[in-house]
């Protein structure tokens, strides 16, 4: 699959509504990404498998 549109020249009003509909916020200039509980359980099996201790 490929991507036709170049978005390159793509406004902030059109950033901020993809990133809303990844779930994706903007906090003090940090973009936070929402996981749902399916990606935190990978997630934490993944840091155990190699021993990566993240609080």
């Amino acid at each position: 699959m490929s991507e036709d549109k170049d978005y390159q020249n793509a406004s902030f009003v059109d950033f901020i509504a993809v990133a809303d509909a990844l779930g994706v916020e903007i906090n003090q200039s940090q973009f936070i990404a929402k996981i749902d509980d399916f990606y935190i359980e990978r997630l934490m099996a993944i840091r155990q498998s190699e021993n990566v201790s993240i609080p």
